[in-house]
């Protein structure tokens, strides 16, 4: 999107204290963050006010995506966010924006996951999402002003199409995806990710 997109962002001050620390990976269920989330003061900025500046958090959906198999996919980062560029990821995922604004904070959220799986893999139906919890790190420029929500589904391999952004994207066996050189978020919410 382009350079006025305006996305959903809190102040870091009123997080609680334990997602905010320097690298973490925290189990939530879903109940408990949502009664976190949902208490917040949320702003819709434009992205380019707000990437470097600390004092905010802009909520990331990061989604794991599993096969049948439970095969989990995999990519290698190319594409708009050049910090990340060379790594590989198995994340999934974006900034929530104004267009996904609904009632409740984390029923933006969840339409915000929604809207990125659809656009990133090209997929036509609803997605049933598990929520996992949450991962941050503060020894990046990126991470500094990105908090993590991590989520996880299943899906049948022939219903995607992923975007071009997503290079040499494939689905391996966990052992394998441990053995790659992964982004940093994408270490930590592999401590979140559940087997079925």
């Amino acid at each position: 999107m382009g350079i006025e997109e305006r996305t959903l962002c809190v102040l870091r001050k009123d997080l609680p204290e334990e997602w905010v620390r320097e690298e973490i990976a925290a189990p939530l269920t879903e109940d408990s963050f949502k009664r976190v989330v949902d208490t917040l003061s949320v702003s819709y900025l434009r992205r380019s006010d707000i990437e470097s500046d600390v004092r905010y958090k802009q909520i990331i959906p990061y989604v794991l995506v599993c096969d049948e198999e439970q095969k989990t996919l995999t990519y290698r980062r190319h594409g708009t966010e050049q910090r990340l560029h060379g790594l590989y990821s198995i994340g999934i995922g974006g900034h929530v924006n104004e267009i996904d604004r609904r009632e409740a904070v984390f029923e933006s959220i969840l339409a915000g996951t929604g809207r990125e799986v659809m656009e990133e893999l090209g997929i036509t139906r609803e997605t049933r999402f598990t929520f996992l919890g949450v991962i941050n790190e503060e020894r990046t420029k990126v991470g500094h002003t990105h908090l993590g929500a991590v989520f996880q589904f299943t899906i049948d391999t022939g219903a995607i199409a992923p975007d071009a952004e997503l290079a040499e994207w494939r689905f391996l066996p966990f052992p394998e995806v441990l053995r790659l050189e992964m982004e940093l978020w994408s270490r930590l919410a592999i401590s979140l990710f559940r087997k079925k």
